[in-house]
C-alpha cells in the first residue's frame, strides 16, 4: 500500500510541475529533431554476401576409388573460422591504415590509438551469419560483411576490401596447409620406400639362403614327387604280393622290386626330413618356409599399397599448395549505396526525448525527496557536516 501512496505522491509532484515539463518537452523535441535531421551524420552501408568454404571429408575408399578432386579444390578452413579471420587484428590494422581511419577518428597522435580505433571500427564494420540446423546443431550457410561510412563510395570500397582480405587469408591458410601436408607426406613416402627397400633386401637374402624362389610352387612340386613315390611303392608292394603267390620269396623279380622299394623309401624319407636348402624343399622345412615367405610377400604388398596411397596424397598436397582458386563464393556483391543506412532519424529523436524526459522527471522527484525528507534528517546533516569539517 505504501508503494501506491508513494507512486501517487510522485505523480502529484510531477503534475504540479506540468507547465515546466511541457515546456521542456517541446524544447527537447525541437533540439532532438534538429540534431537527428540536421546535425547527426548520415552513414551509408555496403555489404557483401558469400557462401563459406565446403568442408572436405575423405577416407580410404576415396583413395582406392581414384583421385579426389573435392579434396583439391575444397578448403582446409572451417566455416566457423571465417569469424576468427574477420575479427583478427591483421585485417583490422590493414583497414584502419588503408582508409586513414586514424585521421577520420581524430586520434592520429593519441597514445593507444590502435585500440581506440578498434572500438570505433567495431561500430562501423560487422559480419552477420545465416545458420540452419535443429536440436542445437547448426551450421553456417552464408556470411554478410557490412561496412558503414559517411561516404557511399568509401563504404563500398571498404566492404569489397574487407572481403578481399578475408578471401586472401583463407587462400593463404589453405596453401599453407597444402605445403605442410606436402612436407609431411614426402617424409612419410621416403620412410615407406626405405622400409620397402629393406624388406626386399631381406627377402632376397632369404630366397638365396633357402633357395626359396617360389615356395608355394616348390612345395607343390615336392608334394607331387612325394605322392608319385608313395604310389610307386604301393604298386610295387602289390606286384610283390602277386608274385609271392606263384614263386618263392627269393625269386629275382621279387628281390628286385624290394630293392626298388627300399630306394624309393629312402627318397621319401629324404623329402620328409631334408633340411639342406634345395629347389624341392623337405616337407618339414616347408612348414617353416611357407609362413616366412608369405609374411615377406604380405609386408611388401602392404608397403607397395602404402606408397601408392602416399603418392596420390603427395600429388593432391602439391595441387593444394599452388592453387589460387577462392573457396568463397560471392552470391551478393557489394554496390555503391544510394540511400543512408543509419541513423533512423525518428528513432534517434524519440530516444533523445525519452531519455531527457526520464532524467528530468527523476531529477524533480529527487529534488522533492531532498527538500522534504533528506535535508531535515539527522543522519544527512551529520554526513554533510563531516564533509564540511574535512574541507
Amino acid at each position: 500500500m505504501e508503494h501506491k501512496v508513494d507512486l501517487v505522491q510522485y505523480t502529484v509532484i510531477l503534475l504540479r510541475r506540468k507547465k515546466f515539463l511541457v515546456v521542456n518537452f517541446f524544447l527537447v523535441c525541437v533540439v532532438a529533431a534538429v540534431y537527428a535531421f540536421f546535425i547527426a551524420k548520415k552513414q551509408f552501408a555496403a555489404s557483401v554476401t558469400f557462401l563459406p568454404p565446403t568442408s572436405e571429408s575423405r577416407g580410404l575408399s576415396t583413395f582406392l576409388s581414384g583421385f579426389d578432386l573435392a579434396s583439391v579444390f575444397g578448403s582446409d578452413v572451417m566455416p566457423e573460422q571465417i569469424l576468427t579471420v574477420f575479427v583478427s587484428h591483421l585485417l583490422r590494422r590493414q583497414i584502419i591504415e588503408e582508409f586513414s581511419l586514424y585521421e577520420k577518428y581524430k586520434i592520429k597522435d593519441r597514445p593507444g590509438r590502435f585500440q581506440i580505433a578498434l572500438k570505433k571500427l567495431d561500430r562501423n564494420l560487422e559480419i552477420n551469419t545465416d545458420e540452419v540446423g535443429k536440436m542445437g546443431i547448426s551450421k553456417y550457410v552464408s556470411y554478410t560483411i557490412r561496412a558503414y561510412h559517411e561516404s557511399p563510395d568509401t563504404s563500398y570500397l571498404m566492404a569489397r576490401r574487407v572481403f578481399g582480405i578475408v578471401d586472401s587469408m583463407v587462400k593463404e591458410i589453405s596453401a599453407d596447409r597444402g605445403r605442410r601436408d606436402r612436407l609431411f607426406v614426402e617424409k612419410q613416402l621416403a620412410l615407406a620406400k626405405q622400409r620397402l627397400d629393406s624388406l626386399q633386401e631381406k627377402f632376397r637374402a632369404f630366397q638365396v639362403t633357402n633357395k626359396a624362389y617360389n615356395v608355394p610352387e616348390q612345395v607343390s612340386a615336392s608334394l607331387r614327387s612325394y605322392g608319385q613315390l608313395r604310389a610307386s611303392i604301393l604298386a610295387n608292394e602289390i606286384q610283390i604280393q602277386r608274385l609271392k603267390r606263384d614263386y618263392r620269396s627269393n625269386y629275382p623279380s621279387i628281390a628286385s622290386l624290394k630293392k626298388t622299394n627300399r630306394v624309393l623309401e629312402e627318397k621319401l624319407e629324404s623329402l620328409e626330413k631334408l633340411t639342406e636348402p634345395d629347389i624341392m624343399p623337405g616337407l618339414e622345412v616347408s612348414a617353416e618356409l611357407v609362413p616366412r615367405y608369405t609374411n615377406f610377400l604380405r609386408d611388401m604388398e602392404v608397403q607397395n599399397e602404402l606408397i601408392m596411397l602416399l603418392s596420390e596424397e603427395l600429388e593432391q598436397a602439391k595441387l593444394k599448395e599452388v592453387r589460387d582458386v577462392s573457396p568463397l563464393k560471392i552470391v551478393d556483391p557489394a554496390y555503391v549505396p544510394d540511400y543512408k543506412a543509419r541513423p533512423k532519424r525518428s528513432v534517434l529523436a524519440a530516444g533523445i526525448v525519452l531519455i531527457y524526459m526520464v532524467l528530468l522527471c527523476g531529477t524533480l522527484i529527487l529534488q522533492h525527496v531532498y527538500t522534504s525528507y533528506l535535508k531535515h534528517t539527522r543522519a544527512f546533516n551529520e554526513i554533510t557536516g563531516a564533509l564540511r569539517s574535512r574541507q
